[in-house]
């Protein structure tokens, strides 16, 4: 006797997914084409695991996706739900369409649509067809459609031509969008200005945003630009390395919207303020658009301190088009954008007058004293044989002749129009985006941009040279959708993003050093030029305006992957996202050319100092290390939109970020140990620490310290973020909504947090105190320094003469802690002996180098007894 019988088990969540997933039971034998498109689905789901398996081999992700959401409820005229609907959505510029079926509740869920106008159509047996049609999708919007069937044949159809909804009221999280209509209607400057903000004006016209001077970000609802502002690309992080992300965006006529979360996002975000844009697509309608704008100068106003309107001719052009490249199956958009200016800037200048160039200061009504002889000059006049050659060709290069007011004028005697630009206002631009329908599963898109800016102007004196700068922003976008099911579909996307602003002095610096004659300087080869403060001339310090050579090409690499799986009345999402930062660095100030400083106080008039060659005081630095910073983030988070019922919605989701800090590529970072007082470096970082850095100071390695090698930071491997909220529709509308959430959200602190990590021990200058004693001084032109100092592998011990001065001689060593030379250490010496006025914790450098560093010989014998003699009274 046969028996025959099943049993019937229940089955879990997961077995469902996974069902799904495969696309069929596991226990069914599948035929040629299933088993196909099985395997197919196992390659797609190893992809995904293979991303996912990234996460245990790196170590702040920003995960977010550009799509739209489309969700309902069916029910017939008594209220009741209607199970089994073919729900179609379809775009209506593209016609390409997604099929699902409501649930048993009647629910329905079209996740991962592009940005566009959708129409919807519901079809079930014994009821008319449902359409509705002209829903305009934003990014991450979920459009709730909720749908009564009349009782009727399928052949006829309901039209239902209500707007589209104005509000979201199936999430908690607030956004605000800005269209391509928008950018270009509403009447704001978007043209390149200084802080080329471009449209990123436009999130300034959001609620609860407002502009800072420092960055092209947006502050929003109080978060920090550097540390909770995120932008982001066709889902791809975009933010420019402490510099904003403007250098990264899109022609206007490539934008399709942007979008700004203002506050609760899901888990899918990492921080609490999100900036989205989304380029445009290709539809089946091939069009296209040209604009031309200008401008010039017989439009503007002049200068208050100009005769005229300074000359300027801007055009402003670009265009787009995009189309089909197959109907209903791929598309194309392009757009290209540019500019050209022709200007004059106006630039007012101190001079020095002429007679002053020969030393004749008789105009003056106060003495002109020499030094030498401690008594005043013969008639306010410096003979030509005191004359250095050194100040004489250095005034010949750095100073022109005034040109404006009457003989005499010391204030602003220089003026003149130079050829240069108003902003960012030569630059070439492009963006190329293809999307693709691979098949009814399958879908691809993908985007390249390219943005050049040049910028050349002359700030401080016209016969050193120009400053050049030149700023970068690329970026690329793979985005591939596969659809497992009508209620499981995967998205995965890559991108990466570059960005670059280089500025620097169109002269060699060494070259400047070699024509004045200069000794002392061994620095050659960079773009830059030495700081020289003649009172009361215009100083010449490129640090002060910022145009110092500086350097910062930094890419950022992301990858990321979404799951949605409909379950019922859940909308389940989940996903991982990775992202790989190169920042680079490099700033060198002008001190690697020396400073040299005349106030005045050796004859009583800077000038006259300066033509005697006798700076009162002299800076000299060596170049600090680029900054190579490095960082691998990744973060993993699973939400759910639970549709409790037609008005009640909750979201609810978990975060978990393994937010790294960066480390340095060279070890060239440091941190504070308060325990013991001693800055903290890397050990490979021993070999970049700079000689000129007082050894006075403790530096200790991060291994004999106990910090972190590499980052010298500790982090939160376990960090948790949990997000809650619900929206709820009071009345049987979408035209109020009450929403709330909470949420705890990650920063990106580290990327600011690592730059300010920068200088320290690595970076420094020595700072040398000039004094007369018997009418010499201790230095002057041409050997304005103190080489040894600070030369490396020397006992530094120096200190002037033991006669009395009127003055005093002196080394000081400045620690720069930052991009701009910071405080000081300085030992002084009492009137009754010479020993160094030492910290109680003062070690010799060599012992503590040595011992401590283990650093090359050279370093470790470098000392900082710096011995200052005060007259004796």
């Amino acid at each position: 006797m046969r028996l025959g019988g099943s049993l019937a088990l229940p089955i879990s969540p997961a077995s469902q997914f996974f069902s799904e997933l495969q696309g069929s039971s596991l226990s069914r034998r599948l035929p040629t084409k299933r088993r196909i498109e099985m395997c197919h689905s196992k390659v797609v789901l190893c992809v995904i695991l293979f991303f996912a398996s990234l996460n245990s081999l790196v170590s702040r992700a920003y995960c977010q996706t550009t799509f739209g959401q489309i969700t309902g409820t069916v029910t017939d005229p008594s209220g009741a739900v209607v199970p089994g609907a073919k729900v179609t959505v379809t775009n209506q510029e593209t016609l390409i369409a997604r099929e699902v079926s409501t649930s048993a509740r009647g629910v329905f869920n079209v996740p991962n649509l592009n940005v566009g106008t959708y129409r919807v159509r519901i079809t079930v047996t014994g009821f008319t067809t449902y359409e509705r049609g002209g829903l305009i999708l934003s990014a991450n919007q979920v459009i709730n459609v909720d749908a009564t069937l009349a009782l009727g044949a399928t052949e006829t159809v309901t039209e239902v031509t209500a707007a589209s909804p104005a509000i979201n009221t199936e999430t908690s999280a607030l956004a605000d969008v800005k269209t391509n209509r928008d950018l270009e209607q509403l009447p704001l400057e978007m043209t390149r200005h200084l802080a080329d903000k471009g449209f990123y004006t436009y999130a300034f016209l959001t609620t609860g945003t407002s502009s800072v001077t420092t960055t092209s970000l947006p502050v929003i609802n109080g978060v920090r630009t550097q540390s909770g502002t995120l932008p982001t690309m066709d889902g791809i992080a975009v933010t420019a390395y402490q510099g904003g992300a403007s250098p990264v965006q899109p022609s206007f006529e490539g934008v399709q919207e942007v979008n700004v979360v203002t506050g609760n996002p899901t888990a899918e975000f990492a921080v609490a303020a999100n900036f989205t844009v989304v380029t445009k697509s290709g539809t089946n309608d091939l069009h296209g658009t040209a604009f031309y704008n200008y401008n010039g100068n017989a439009l503007n106003a002049r200068n208050f301190f100009s005769d005229s309107t300074p000359f300027r001719v801007y055009n402003n052009f670009g265009g787009s088009l995009g189309g089909p490249i197959k109907k209903n199956k791929a598309f194309f958009f392009a757009d290209y954008e540019a500019s050209r200016e022709s200007a004059r800037n106006l630039m007012v200048v101190d001079s020095p007058l002429p007679q002053w160039r020969n030393g004749d200061f008789s105009s003056l009504d106060f003495p002109i004293m020499d030094p030498s002889t401690n008594r005043s000059f013969l008639g306010n006049i410096i003979p030509p044989n005191r004359i250095s050659p050194v100040s004489q060709k250095m005034q010949d290069v750095l100073f022109p002749l005034p040109n404006f007011g009457p003989p005499g004028l010391e204030s602003g005697n220089f003026r003149q129009q130079f050829r240069g630009t108003t902003g960012f206002t030569r630059f070439n631009q492009f963006d190329a985006r293809v999307d693709y329908k691979v098949s009814e599963r399958d879908a691809i898109f993908g985007r390249v941009s390219w943005r050049r800016m040049p910028l050349d102007y002359t700030d401080l004196v016209p016969t050193i040279g120009q400053v050049t700068q030149n700023r970068y922003g690329h970026s690329a976008v793979f985005s591939w959708t596969h659809t497992f099911s009508p209620t499981l579909v995967n998205e995965f996307r890559t991108g990466v993003t570059y960005h670059r602003n280089r500025y620097y002095l169109d002269v060699i610096g060494s070259d400047l050093i070699q024509q004045f004659g200069i000794q002392g300087i061994t620095t050659a080869g960079i773009h830059n030029a030495p700081i020289v403060r003649i009172d009361p001339v215009t100083y010449i310090d490129y640090d002060d305006f910022d145009d110092s050579y500086f350097d910062n090409p930094s890419t950022t690499f992301e990858w990321t992957d979404n799951v949605n799986w409909t379950r019922g009345r859940h909308f389940v999402k989940f996903g991982f996202d990775t992202i790989r930062d190169r920042l680079n660095e490099t700033f060198t100030t002008s001190l690697v050319y020396g400073g040299y400083n005349f106030p005045g106080v050796f004859t009583g008039f800077g000038y006259a100092d300066f033509l005697l060659g006798i700076p009162e005081t002299t800076e000299l630095a060596i170049p600090t290390p680029p900054r190579y910073l490095r960082s691998t983030s990744a973060a993993l988070y699973l939400q759910d939109q639970f549709k409790v019922n037609r008005k009640l919605t909750l979201n609810y989701g978990l975060r978990w970020e393994l937010t790294a800090p960066f480390n340095h590529k060279l070890g060239a970072i440091y941190s504070f140990d308060p325990q013991t007082g001693a800055l903290v470096i890397p050990d490979k970082g021993v070999s970049q620490v700079n000689p000129f850095f007082p050894s006075n100071i403790p530096v200790v390695t991060a291994s004999q310290s106990g910090f972190p090698k590499d980052s010298l930071l500790d982090f939160r491997k376990g960090y948790f973020q949990p997000r809650f909220g619900f929206a709820y529709k009071p009345f049987d509308n979408e035209k109020t909504v009450i929403r709330a959430g909470y949420g705890i959200y990650g920063n990106l602190v580290y990327r600011s947090m690592a730059r300010d990590m920068g200088g320290g021990p690595f970076s420094g200058s020595a700072t040398y105190i000039n004094s007369v004693t018997n009418g010499v001084p201790l230095f002057s032109f041409p050997e304005p320094f103190l080489s040894s100092a600070v030369a490396p592998g020397e006992t530094q011990n120096v200190q002037g003469p033991a006669d009395e001065g009127p003055l005093y001689a002196a080394v000081e060593l400045n620690r720069r802690t930052g991009s701009r030379p910071g405080g000081s250490s300085r030992f002084v010496c009492g009137d009754a002996d010479c020993e160094p006025d030492l910290p109680a914790q003062f070690e010799p450098a060599a012992t503590q180098h040595d011992s401590v560093l283990n650093g090359p010989p050279a370093l470790s014998s470098v000392r900082s007894d710096h011995l200052v003699r005060k007259r004796r009274q």
